[in-house]
């Protein structure tokens, strides 16, 4: 929501998708609507270090929390 009906805001996005490769940026100004105007957006990567440890942290919150509601369908990310 606009505090103003009329302005524009500064929105930042982050992003970081199921291929674990890195985190997207991006700004934006916008009326709470649509995107008025498209700033600067960039990808930033993860280490191999990085990855691995958000690799075992998703494999985890799978193993403990959603595989049990799901009978075990949903399987562990690929590399860890």
């Amino acid at each position: 929501m606009v505090p103003n009906p009329g302005s524009l805001i500064r929105v930042i996005g982050l992003m970081s998708g199921t291929s674990i490769d890195g985190v997207d940026v991006a700004l934006i100004e916008t009326d709470g609507e649509e995107a008025i105007i498209l700033g600067p957006s960039r990808s930033f990567a993860y280490s191999d270090e990085d990855r691995a440890l958000l690799r075992q942290a998703a494999n985890r919150l799978i193993r403990d929390s959603v595989a049990p509601l799901n009978g075990g369908y949903i399987k562990p990310l690929r590399g860890g």
